[in-house]
C-alpha cells in the first residue's frame, strides 16, 4: 500500500489532523497501535508510521470518509495567521512551498499547480499520502479560503489513472465561481 522513505519525518502541527479529524473515533485504534494517539504540535513523527494508519483505515469500509476528515482537519490545525491569509490563488501556486516544509530527513513528494484560468486550477500530485486525505485537505483549504459565496468544486481528473488505482500521480480539478 503506501510506503515511503524510513527516514522522512512530519511535524506535529500537521500530524495534529489525525487526532483532530472529526471521524478520529472511528480509526482512534490505529492511531494507539501505530503510537500516533499522543501528538505534540511541536514533535516530529515518522510518516510511514502514518501511512500505516491510513493503509489499516482503507481496509476497513468507509474507510474513504475517514481519510478525506483527516484531509480536512489540516485546515483547522495549520490555519493562516489572519495578517498572512493568501487569496485562493496564491495558495494553490505556493501550496507546494508548504507541503514541503512540513516534512523533513527525506523527499515527500511534490505538488505542481498549474493555472488554467483566474478560477481554474489543476493540482498535479506525486504524494507517498493517500489520494482520499489528498482530497480532503484541498477541499478544506478552498471551503476555507474560496470567496464568500462562490461555489466550488474539487474534483479528481477524469480519464488519469490516480496513483490509488496504481498510477504515478493523482490530479484534482479546483475551479470555483468567478
Amino acid at each position: 500500500m503506501y510506503s515511503c522513505d524510513p527516514d522522512l519525518e512530519l511535524d506535529g502541527f500537521t500530524a495534529l489532523s489525525l487526532v483532530s479529524s472529526l471521524n478520529v473515533a472511528n480509526y482512534f485504534d490505529f492511531l494507539v497501535a501505530h503510537h500516533l494517539d499522543q501528538i505534540e504540535s511541536d514533535g516530529w513523527y515518522p510518516v510511514q508510521d502514518v501511512l500505516n494508519v491510513f493503509n489499516d483505515i482503507e481496509k476497513r469500509e468507509g474507510g474513504m470518509f475517514d481519510l478525506v476528515s483527516v484531509g480536512m482537519a489540516v485546515v483547522t490545525v495549520k490555519p493562516f495567521p489572519p495578517d498572512k491569509r493568501p487569496t485562493l490563488p496564491q495558495f494553490l501556486m505556493i501550496y507546494n512551498e508548504r507541503y514541503r516544509q512540513s516534512h523533513r530527513h527525506g523527499d515527500p513528494g511534490q505538488i505542481d499547480a498549474q493555472q488554467v484560468e483566474e478560477n481554474n486550477f489543476v493540482l498535479k500530485t506525486q504524494v507517498p499520502y493517500p489520494d482520499d486525505m489528498m482530497f480532503g485537505l484541498f477541499y478544506g483549504y478552498v471551503r476555507e479560503l474560496c470567496p464568500a459565496g462562490k461555489p466550488f468544486t474539487v474534483k479528481y481528473a477524469e480519464n488519469h489513472l490516480r496513483k490509488d488505482q496504481g498510477g504515478d500521480s493523482t490530479i484534482f480539478h479546483i475551479e470555483w465561481d468567478k
